[in-house]
């Protein structure tokens, strides 16, 4: 009698995890088939770049960035990582230092960025849109 039972109730068990195993792979099937990102449009960002490109970035580096004499005496070199905010008009924003190397270099690369003419903004589809963005600032005495 007990080997009835038992024989039953692994049957039993058996049946219900096959059920239960069924329904899951229908919820499955439901739930893939009403996929709300299915039919989703994701758009591209464009990121913000310097008016005229990383060679006019260069180039406005070299001519604005003014090395404190200070720092120079002391022959300090290093590289300061600033963080802006470029506006979805271009403006530059919000500068802060991400990355420091000594204060007397952080204040000359903020100066520098604070300085700094408009950028192409941000783009996502046909709209500009304000964005964030790190540039990292080298010093070097050579």
């Amino acid at each position: 009698m007990k080997t009835i039972k038992f024989t039953t109730a692994v049957l039993l068990t058996f049946m219900l995890s096959f059920s239960v195993n069924a329904q899951w792979e229908e919820k499955m099937i439901t739930m893939l088939e009403s996929d709300p990102f299915k039919e989703s449009i994701f758009l591209e960002m464009v990121p913000p770049g310097f008016i005229g490109g990383q060679e006019a970035l260069e180039a406005y580096i070299s001519d604005n960035l003014k090395y404190p004499p200070l720092a120079i005496r002391q022959g300090l070199e290093g590289t300061v990582v600033v963080m802006f905010k470029i506006t979805s008009e271009g403006k530059i924003m919000d500068a802060i230092i991400k990355k420091s190397f000594k204060p007397i270099l952080d204040e000359a690369a903020l100066d520098l960025i604070k300085g700094m003419p408009q950028w192409n903004p941000a783009t996502q589809g046909n709209n500009t849109i304000e964005t964030y963005y790190q540039l990292p600032i080298r010093f070097s005495l050579k």
